[in-house]
């Protein structure tokens, strides 16, 4: 009987758990043009749900969605999971814009969203075709929820149908809090959508790594898209240069939780926070204890790259170790991410000969395992010879050296030089005796 009412305990505890764990909320910027395109999402976390019904958008138009996205996260090994109902709207008039609760279905239990208030300010943004909206901005972040330091990709979409260039470049906001840099990708085709009966060609024209300096919630604001179209009915022959009408369109924003590295840090720690690898490569694995040993350590990976220290090494009796020096550094883009190889030096020197073995040790923080791991190295191996020893301050060589005929009759030429410049010395020394000594009269 008890363990039945443990048992019943248990599976309560866990349900209420789980209802905690539900969210069900909105999402939209705070402020947005008259006439331009915005975004909102309701987005529900931890949970499926059903009977979905949208509030009444009095005073926007709905002009796509509700499109449908699904993410999940592991976060210290905690599994979370969102699906996210997204619509492009319009606002044509200015002043202050409300959007009502959306209601969802779990398991039972009604959840409703808060309302939503916008405000519209007036632009420069030109009307849409009579025919439907030109085109629409999007911007995606490739996570939603990352720790202090981790990498977040800020991918920047146009959608279109028809003939549309810039006539300036994206302009984007500060990233206030934020390590950024562009990734170089330029009018790159991406999927397409449809809206009603109409097809938009989808191209990826800029992204953007975004590395958080300090944990919080923060709000990556809009960007505006500078865009023009040539006038129609215009003959291109008689005149090529044309006339051009701007029609600049901003993305939607999004919100960005960022939040502290769990608990204390790893001792061997050295700033990586991403996915990492290391090599090791040693150019002179055979020295005596005259020369040094030169070799490398290059780490690579998806964080931070200045953040990044050298590994350590441990002390090793008859090694002197010198501080590590930064050898080369490299950045490169794949898969839409900023990617970076640091190179490290060290030099060692030997005080004793024999075999040595090296492991260097360095840790990375992996966002996916939440987890401090270790990075993995070869071992250094390194084999020492006896040189040059110190004795009685002076040297000493291990190796016998061997005289040849050349140094001894030079020996024998400098020993008789010797010899003759002494007597000469000896000679003007007894012949200055002589002059100096008084003449005595011989007695009578």
């Amino acid at each position: 009987m008890g363990k039945a009412w443990l048992s019943l305990l248990i599976i309560l505890f866990v349900s209420g758990l789980q209802a905690q764990q539900v969210q069900w909320y909105a999402e939209a910027p705070d402020e947005v043009f008259a006439s331009g395109q915005f975004e909102v999402s309701f987005v529900l976390t931890n949970a499926r749900g059903s009977k979905l019904r949208f509030p009444d958008f009095n005073g926007l138009e709905v002009l796509a969605g509700p499109n449908t996205s699904n993410s999940v996260s592991i976060i210290n090994g905690a599994r979370s999971s969102s699906t996210s109902y997204t619509l492009v709207l319009r606002a044509e008039n200015q002043g202050s814009m409300v959007i009502g609760p959306a209601t969802i279905e779990v398991e039972g239990h009604i959840y409703k969203t808060k309302a939503l208030t916008i405000k519209v300010k007036k632009g420069d943004l030109s009307p849409d075709t009579q025919n439907g909206i030109r085109a629409i901005a999007k911007m995606e972040l490739s996570d939603k929820k990352v720790y202090v330091g981790q990498q977040v990709t800020a991918r920047y979409k146009l959608y279109y149908n028809e003939n549309l260039a810039f006539s300036d470049e994206l302009k984007h906001p500060e990233f206030t809090g934020f390590f950024h840099k562009q990734l170089g990708a330029v009018n790159q085709p991406v999927s397409g959508m449809r809206i009603g009966n109409r097809e938009y060609t989808g191209m990826l024209v800029d992204a953007i790594a975004l590395f958080p300096q300090k944990s919080g919630q923060y709000a990556i604001k809009p960007s505006l898209f500078p865009l023009r179209k040539r006038s129609a009915g215009e003959d291109p022959f008689f005149n090529p240069f044309g006339n051009y009408e701007d029609f600049p369109i901003q993305s939607n924003g999004d919100d960005l939780r960022v939040i502290p590295l769990p608990g204390i840090k790893a001792e061997d720690y050295i700033g990586a926070l991403g996915q990492y690898s290391a090599e090791v490569e040693v150019k002179n694995p055979r020295i005596s204890t005259d020369e040094a040993v030169t070799f490398y350590i290059t780490v690579t990976g998806n964080g931070h790259g200045q953040q990044v220290e050298a590994p350590r090494l441990p002390m090793v009796d008859g090694l002197d170790i010198y501080p590590a020096k930064v050898a080369e550094e490299q950045e490169f883009v794949e898969n839409q991410q900023l990617w970076h190889k640091k190179t490290f030096e060290y030099l060692i020197s030997a005080s004793k000969p024999g075999p040595y073995v090296l492991r260097p040790q360095a840790s990375f923080f992996n966002p996916e395992s939440g987890k401090f791991e270790p990075l993995q190295f070869k071992d250094i191996e390194i084999t020492v010879s006896q040189g040059k020893v110190r004795e009685e301050g002076g040297y000493i060589s291990s190796t016998p050296v061997k005289a040849s005929p050349n140094s001894f009759l030079i020996a024998v030429a400098g020993g008789a030089g010797l010899m003759l410049l002494l007597f000469g010395v000896s000679y003007l020394c007894v012949r200055k005796n002589e002059r100096s000594t008084p003449i005595r009269q011989r007695a009578r």
